[in-house]
């Protein structure tokens, strides 16, 4: 018997094995989004090729599918807003807010059909919405401030994907949305009656990751959120050019794309970590408040919600002290 050839048979085996363990692929991240004003940035990032080849972006045709899929672990980040993360903190997910997006100023709304001009017409009319994506939150402020016409509204679960045609259909006689699904509406005709700028509570989005994630995959959920600000900052310097990339990519023209924009306050990577930051954080103080209203207007089944630990501002300071 050759023990020599066995001998350099099995250093041969032992450095495939080696090899093998020392080049194995780097886990892919699935980032899920819709189409708002924010996605911008994201579509920016990625015709500049500011993430990595291992993140896989997912643009879903609402906000509520985006939550879900997050639920259901078929994403590992999220672009979500703070009242589907007060939903999700109150079914105990394991997850944290890692940093804060933009708010609403005026960008969200209430708009009706043009034959909708009086409280005599104002009788019984149909509503879309998607209730568990600021829509229901947007609704309820309208109600307390406008309880007469609140009063008349028949709510439908329509989500924003299907507004537009449900709209043209005839189907509903309003809706309540976000741009630039709320721009494309007034386009046809439609009327805002309400909008975010006259609400008590804001609607904010932020950026949400398991909790898994961040300690297996940290460094791409680092590129994730380096990307994003980034494009943010691409635009800040040359909006001109950043406009005319971003609106070839959402199929948008410049001048639509640069007011839909404007509707909407977009928190620099400073500013999201000062907002994160603290105890209590001011995200922290604004989701609390939040919880309860949504449970004093039965928009939440519970009140006691866990909210120590739901902030991780170490993926901010890292890119930014690093």
């Amino acid at each position: 018997m050759n023990f020599s050839l066995i001998g350099r048979f099995f250093i041969f085996i032992f450095l495939l094995v080696t090899l093998a363990s020392c080049t194995r692929p780097v886990k892919k991240i699935r980032v899920g989004f819709s189409n708002r004003p924010y996605s911008a940035f994201i579509h920016l990032a990625s015709h500049k090729k500011f993430f990595s080849k291992n993140q896989i972006l997912h643009e879903f045709p609402s906000s509520t599918r985006t939550m879900q899929a997050f639920q259901a672990g078929k994403i590992d980040l999220a672009f979500l807003s703070m009242d589907q993360i007060v939903t999700m903190l109150s079914q105990s997910i394991d997850f944290k807010i890692i940093s804060v997006i933009d708010e609403s100023m005026g960008g969200d709304g209430l708009v009706v059909a043009p034959y909708i001009k009086n409280e005599d017409i104002f009788k019984h009319i149909k509503i879309g919405l998607e209730l568990h994506a600021s829509g229901g939150l947007l609704l309820s402020n309208f109600m307390e401030q406008y309880p007469k016409k609140a009063s008349m509204i028949e709510p439908l679960e329509v989500k924003q994907n299907a507004i537009i045609s449900a709209f043209k259909q005839g189907k509903i006689d309003g809706a309540i949305v976000g741009d630039p699904t709320k721009q494309m509406l007034l386009d046809e005709g439609a009327v805002e009656l309400f909008n975010s700028m006259q609400m008590q509570q804001p609607i904010t989005y932020l950026l949400v990751a398991h909790s898994s994630i961040l300690k297996t995959n940290r460094k791409s959920v680092l590129k994730v959120l380096t990307g994003f600000y980034r494009a943010e900052q691409l635009y800040n310097r040359d909006q001109r050019v950043s406009l005319m990339l971003m609106s070839k990519e959402m199929n948008i023209s410049v001048y639509k794309l640069k007011q839909l924009l404007g509707h909407f306050n977009f928190y620099s990577i400073d500013k999201a970590l000062l907002h994160l930051s603290g105890a209590p954080s001011q995200i922290g103080v604004e989701i609390k408040a939040l919880s309860q209203y949504m449970f004093e207007h039965d928009m939440l089944r519970e009140s006691s919600i866990n909210y120590y630990n739901m902030i991780d501002t170490s993926t901010l300071k890292e890119i930014i002290y690093d």
